[in-house]
C-alpha cells in the first residue's frame, strides 16, 4: 500500500503519520506545523522526506494551469 508519511520533528523524537493522499498528508502537516511542536516533512512512496513547505510547492507546480485567462 503506497501512503504519504507525515513526521514531525519533536523534542523528544519524530513521530509520523500515514495517510493515503499527498492533499491528506499536506492537510495534517499544516495542522501539526500550527501546534509549533517542531518542523514537518511529509515524504511520498518511495521518495525521500522533504519539508512541508518544499512538498506543498513540488506539489502545486506538478497541477495544471486552473487560469482559463
Amino acid at each position: 500500500m503506497s501512503t504519504f508519511t507525515v513526521t514531525i520533528q519533536t523534542p523528544v523524537g519524530p513521530l509520523s503519520v500515514r495517510r493515503e493522499t499527498a492533499e491528506a498528508a499536506v492537510e495534517s502537516g499544516r495542522v501539526l506545523e500550527r501546534e509549533g511542536v517542531g518542523e514537518v516533512f511529509i515524504t511520498p512512496p518511495g521518495g525521500e522526506p522533504m519539508r512541508l513547505a518544499d512538498f506543498s510547492t513540488s506539489l502545486a507546480a506538478d497541477q495544471p494551469n486552473s487560469d482559463p485567462a
